[in-house]
């Protein structure tokens, strides 16, 4: 049992990533306004572009990604080992 939730846990966190990254293909069934309203949670993913538009990180926010999946997948890893034990 511990097992499907880990494998269901890295697929949720696989498909957060995805969303917040600029390679989000799909277009969800919600508004354009956003889920529940909020904008930054639009139905084309890109969310951390969104978030960077207008300041000097802007240019790199495919490193920022890559370092946010890095400690994401790191933190998954620590927690499917705790709860293996």
């Amino acid at each position: 049992m511990t097992r499907a939730i880990g494998y269901l846990s890295v697929v949720l966190l696989g498909a957060s990533a995805l969303f917040i990254s600029r390679f989000w293909l799909w277009p969800l069934p919600w508004s354009n306004r956003g889920l529940w309203d909020i904008q930054i949670l639009s139905p084309n993913g890109d969310v951390l572009r969104r978030i960077l538009r207008g300041t000097s990180f802007d240019v790199f926010d495919l490193v920022i990604w890559m370092g946010l999946i890095f400690a994401a997948l790191t933190f998954a890893q620590w927690l499917v080992e705790r709860m293996t034990k």
